[in-house]
């Protein structure tokens, strides 16, 4: 479940710097194919179509890559981490993103 980081400017500079180190060193651990289409779809936004074209392969051969890229990185990174950032697109995510415009329009600094 995901967890709010404690707020201040310091505070949310060092976890996120934490966080793009732990990505950064978990992203290591990854074969190159794996790393290519997780930059490429979940980094950069790409659609896993144009990423096939990119990488020289079929949509379902990337669509692979990033689902075992996914498992890996899960299991690199601190446990901590693990359990606060939501995977892109999942119904955790969805209702962050969902949620957020209607805490800030209710002035719930929590709950954004």
């Amino acid at each position: 479940m995901w967890r709010a980081v404690p707020t201040g400017r310091e505070t949310r500079y060092e976890a996120r710097e934490s966080l793009s180190l732990a990505f950064v060193a978990a992203l290591q651990h990854l074969p190159p194919r794996q790393r290519a289409a997780l930059v490429l779809c979940d980094v950069l936004g790409f659609p896993a179509a144009e990423a096939a074209v990119i990488l020289d392969c079929d949509t379902e051969a990337v669509e692979r890559a990033v689902s075992g890229a996914r498992a890996g990185i899960a299991g690199q990174l601190p446990a901590g981490w693990r359990d606060r950032s939501p995977l892109p697109y999942s119904a955790c995510e969805c209702d962050v993103r969902e949620g957020s415009p209607d805490a800030f329009e209710r002035g719930d600094a929590r709950a954004s």
